[in-house]
Order: structure tokens, then C-alpha cells, then sequence
């Protein structure tokens, strides 16, 4: 009802009562006048000579040459005055209030049934022959824009026509924001579900909330989907990032054409609560385009093209390091083994740069093991990953750099003793090209470029070219160790991306594996850069002017040395304390150098 009551006022009080004030005329009506409003608005003569007497009192500091402002909030005053004897006329009976919220109610439900099922509705049935038309005759005009731009074309029209045959058949005394209410809080909540979905993705545009989205939209959701018909089975990224203008410009056409035939539009726009309803509107819309553009731009700047013969992952063909196969890459024994277990192996596991490191130890070590049982004893994860499965019992030693604190965290919650045996040195180091003239940076330089105030090589010393900083997929060990012994309380900055199209999957982003050209900067373990990925166009830089080499890590004295550990969930059992023994020794350090680690004398 306020709607109503707004509505009804808006025309006394600033339609007549502004008009009369600004032009300087008598506002006494006439006697006809009087009788017009009182059949037109419902108001009692007594009710319009009050709201006339008190225009003249408002009208008293205009004489004394007061500004504009004082005018308009005596224009205010006359409208809240209007208000309450509105409310007295209209509902001076509890029979009345009764009629007029049922008559209300009445106006809604028949708007909720154009709105959310008669339209999508006949919006469906207009696109089906689009849909048919494409797919079976002219499949190669179809695109992800045309598609969408079709199914948006005939929603529209949908909104149309149903606004037209609507507003042909509405009864004058329909108030026009009354029954425009669910059409209204529909396209509100639309928006804000759209605004918060363009938040919660922060510019990863195939996010898995673009699709649960669609959900809220009900039947709109399939002409969405009918927007992404294609030969894959997969949803384009435009179309799961713009879907929702679908049913807003048919909701926004059936609200226009309504207004259009009924001649109400100029009272949707002179109206004060109809001009807060679109201002907000335009707000949000504003907030969604201009979320848009900047995450298209970011997506922009962070998207890089991959080239395997420059790349430098952390990861490793597993098959060349099979134990017990012939021709393998793991590192052999100088002396025959001084352990051997024929029985009750430890489930050993780890991070993907030391799985060489204990394989070879295994390949040595473990006797008798079914080859249908390799995978249930000789594991390789993720640092995240082998934590996990030390913390959940599913590995008996792990082969991994320090935990992060969350990984600590959560071992104690689970109730885990951990216990850390140290066996050797690496560096965490930072790479680039070698035809690039930098050769060192600080720490506070780094952290800097990573946090994205450093943005450019000139800045630290090189020439003027964009820095393009690679960083590692979360929950990898050389993540792990940037966040907690570089970056520290730092906030990192987003990763560079890479994009590729799968048929099932759809648009697949990644973290871009480091691509070694003069302009980059990545990092990762020494042990990727020398042994396993070794690249002679690879510069390893110095840290605070020391180079990670074999003495400097040693001796600790490079910045970022990491101890590489085994680990335990509390005391570990007489098999595997024998292992831990055996990588202590002489010959277990041995196996460490051989490998490519530096071990602890």
C-alpha cells in the first residue's frame, strides 16, 4: 500500500501544490478543482483545504527571501501531510483494508504468473525454432554471441508481447508500482544474485558458482541454457557470464510495454520512489559492468601463452622412475644395501621433487614386494597432499619440506604428534632468463614484485620490460615455502594463467608453469632447476647478494635454505625407525648426493 499512498500524493503535492508554489499563483483552487480530487484521489474536502492552509504557511519564507532549500522542505512537510490524510481517507475501515489488501494481493499473484511462468514461457516457444534452426540447418552461424544475442532478441519480444496483451486488459485503478512490486523485487534480487556471483568468482569467469547460479532463475535458467547450444558440452564462458540479461531484458520489456500502453511512463519517471527504484538499479548495473571490465582486464593481463620447450614445471614423468623396472632414472646404490626389508615395508610418501630421493632408497631397500602392491607403499603427492595422508594413517613416512602452519594446525587437531627427522639441505631458489642483466635481487625486492607494488624490471636495475611473475599451484611445496619463508604476512598477488578448451570440461584455467624468457621471474627447489628440468638458459639469482650455491646452502647462509625432512605421525614403528636409521647413515647420505640434495654431514 505505501506504493499506492506515494503514488497518490506524488500528484497532489508536487504535481499541484509545486506548480502553484514556484509559479507564485494563489493555490486556493477552484470549486471544480476540488471536486476533481476529491473524485480522483479520494480525499475529503476538509482534507484538500488543510493541505491549502498549510501550503500558505510554507509559503511564507519565500517573501522573506529565503534560499530554495527551505522551499522544498516545506514541499516535504505538505507531502508527509498529504500522506496522513491519504491514509485517513483510504482506510477508515477495517472492511476497506481488508478490500484493499486483497485487491492487491489479487494484482500480485496475477503478476507473479506472467513473470515467472507465462513469460519464460512463451519466451521458450519463440526460441525453439532458433534452436532448431541452428542446430539443424545453419550450425556454422552459430556462435556463442549469436546464440545469446537470438535467445535475448526473442526474450525481449516475449516481454512484449506479454506487456502488450497486459496492459491492454489492466484496470485504471490498478496502482502502477503496486503491481509493478514483484517485477521490481524480482529484478532487485536478480541483480544482486548477478552482483555477488561477479564478487565470488573474482574474474575466474569458469567458476562453478557462474552455473549454480542459474538455479535461482527457475525456468529462465533454461532459456540460458538454450543460449549455449553448441557442439560441445560445455557452457562458453560469455554466455555463463552474461546469461543473466536474458531474463532481465524480457522482465525490463514486459515493465516498459505495460507502461507504454496504460500512458503511465512519465509518472514512473516524475515519480520520487519510482526515480530511487531506477537510480538503484542503474547502481548495481553499473557495479556488475564495471566489475566486469576490470576482471576482463585482469584476466587479460594475467592470461600467457605456454610453450613446452621453454617451460619449467615442478613435475615428473612418473613412468621413468618406476622401482624395479628395467631402465629407470632412479639413482643406484655405490655398495650393496646395508638394510633389507623382505616384509612389513613402510608406506613411504612425499612431495613430488623428493619421490626420486625415496624410490631410489625403496628400489634399494624393500625386498619381495608384490608389483600389485608398488602403489600402496610408494606414494607421491602434493606437500599438502602427504601430510594429509601421514595425518589420516595412510602413510608411514613422508619425505617433505617444512609444514605451513595450517598443516601443523591441522595435525593438531587431529590429535598427531609430528616428529621431523631433518636429512639434507635445498634451496628455494629464484629464476629467470640468462640473457636477463639482473643477476640479484633482495628479499625486500622480491616481496615487493610478488605483491604487486614492483611491476616492472627497471625498478630493481633491469631494463624496461614488464616483470612477469610465476607462481606455483597451491598446495605445492615451493607455494607453501613462498608464503611462510618469503612472502611472510605479505598478500600475494593473483597468478599468471593459462587457458585451454577441453570438449567435457569446457574453458580450463590453470597457474601457468614458469616460461623462461628474459622479461620472467618464477621460483622452485634448486633440485627442479639443476637435476630435473636442468636448462643452460637458466640464471639462478642471488638473494641479498648471495648465490645458492652447494657451501652457501650447506652452511646456511643462503636466505632461503630448507631443510628436507621424514616425518612421522608420533613414534614410528621398528620398521620404520629402521628406515630412518638407514638415511642417517653414511650410505643413506650417500644416496642423498647421488641423487642431487645436499645432505646434513
Amino acid at each position: 500500500m505505501f506504493f499506492a499512498f506515494a503514488e497518490t500524493n506524488a500528484k497532489i503535492s508536487i504535481t499541484k501544490i509545486e506548480k502553484s508554489y514556484f509559479s507564485g499563483n494563489d493555490f486556493e483552487g477552484s470549486a471544480d478543482t476540488e471536486v476533481k480530487a476529491c473524485n480522483k484521489w479520494k480525499l475529503t474536502p476538509s482534507a484538500i483545504k488543510e493541505i491549502y492552509q498549510l501550503n500558505e504557511i510554507c509559503m511564507a519564507p519565500r517573501a522573506e527571501g529565503n534560499d530554495k532549500r527551505l522551499h522544498r522542505e516545506s514541499l516535504l512537510v505538505i507531502f508527509y501531510f498529504a500522506v496522513g490524510r491519504i491514509l485517513d481517507s483510504l482506510v477508515s475501515s477495517p472492511l476497506e483494508i481488508f478490500m484493499l489488501s486483497m485487491k492487491i494481493v489479487k494484482i500480485w499473484v496475477q503478476e507473479i504468473l506472467c513473470l515467472a511462468l507465462i513469460l519464460p514461457i512463451l519466451a521458450i516457444l519463440l526460441n525453439i525454432p532458433m534452436v532448431l534452426f541452428f542446430l539443424a540447418i545453419h550450425r556454422e552461424l552459430s556462435g556463442h554471441l549469436v546464440d545469446l544475442t537470438g535467445v535475448f532478441a526473442l526474450t525481449v519480444l516475449a516481454g512484449d508481447l506479454l506487456g502488450w496483451v497486459r496492459g491492454k486488459f489492466i484496470r485504471e485503478e490498478a496502482y502502477t508500482l503496486v503491481r509493478l512490486l514483484p517485477a521490481i523485487i524480482f529484478i532487485f534480487c536478480s541483480l544482486f544474485n548477478w552482483l555477488a556471483t561477479v564478487i565470488i568468482a573474482d574474474g575466474d569467469f569458469s567458476h562453478l558458482v557462474f552455473y549454480t547460479h542459474q538455479r535461482w532463475f527457475c525456468i529462465y535458467s533454461i532459456l540460458m541454457n538454450m543460449a549455449s547450444t553448441s557442439e560441445t558440452y560445455y557452457a562458453p564462458t560469455v554466455m555463463i557470464v552474461l546469461g543473466p540479461v536474458i531474463p532481465l531484458g524480457g522482465i525490463l520489456a514486459y515493465i516498459t510495454v505495460q507502461s507504454v500502453i496504460e500512458k503511465r511512463t512519465a509518472m514512473l519517471v516524475s515519480n520520487p520512489v519510482g526515480r530511487y527504484i531506477a537510480l538503484v538499479m542503474l547502481l548495481i548495473v553499473l557495479s556488475i559492468s564495471g566489475l566486469l571490465s576490470w576482471q576482463t582486464w585482469d584476466r587479460y593481463q594475467r592470461r600467457v601463452a605456454t610453450n613446452t620447450v621453454n617451460q619449467i614445471a615442478e613435475n615428473i614423468i612418473f613412468e621413468e622412475y618406476t622401482p624395479f623396472s628395467a631402465d629407470n632414472n632412479l639413482t643406484p646404490l655405490r655398495k650393496p644395501a646395508t638394510l633389507l626389508l623382505d616384509a612389513r615395508w613402510p608406506r613411504l610418501d612425499g612431495a613430488t621433487a623428493l619421490y626420486p630421493l625415496y624410490v631410489s632408497a625403496a628400489q634399494a631397500l624393500y625386498r619381495n614386494i608384490p608389483a600389485e602392491d608398488l602403489k600402496s607403499y610408494l606414494r607421491v603427492r602434493t606437500t599438502d597432499g602427504a601430510y594429509d595422508a601421514l595425518i589420516g594413517g595412510r602413510a608411514d613416512i613422508i619425505f617433505v619440506a617444512e609444514p605451513s602452519i595450517q598443516q601443523r594446525e591441522k595435525a593438531k587437531a587431529q590429535g598427531v604428534d609430528l616428529h621431523f627427522y631433518p636429512i639434507a639441505r635445498e634451496a628455494f631458489v629464484f629464476i629467470t632468463h640468462k640473457d636477463n642483466p639482473i643477476t640479484q635481487l633482495t628479499d625486500t625486492q622480491i616481496r615487493a614484485i610478488y605483491s604487486g607494488q614492483i611491476n616492472n624490471w627497471r625498478e630493481v636495475g633491469g631494463r624496461d620490460a614488464r616483470i612477469y611473475a610465476y607462481q606455483r599451484r597451491e598446495g605445492s611445496g615451493s607455494q607453501t615455502i613462498m608464503r611462510a619463508a618469503v612472502m611472510k604476512t605479505e598478500k600475494m598477488r593473483k597468478p599468471l594463467e593459462t587457458e585451454s578448451i577441453d570438449d567435457m570440461l569446457g574453458l580450463m584455467r590453470d597457474v601457468a608453469d614458469y616460461q623462461n624468457s628474459a622479461s620472467s621471474l618464477g621460483y622452485t627447489f634448486r633440485y627442479y632447476a639443476t637435476q630435473l628440468h636442468h636448462n643452460d638458459n637458466i640464471r639462478l639469482l642471488a638473494v641479498n647478494g648471495i648465490a645458492p650455491t652447494k657451501e652457501t646452502i650447506r652452511s646456511g647462509k643462503y636466505p632461503y635454505t630448507v631443510n628436507v625432512y621424514m616425518v612421522t605421525a608420533g613414534t614410528p614403528s621398528r620398521q620404520s625407525q629402521k628406515v630412518i636409521d638407514w638415511f642417517l647413515s653414511e650410505q643413506g647420505k650417500q644416496l642423498i648426493a647421488d641423487v642431487g640434495y645436499i645432505p646434513f654431514k
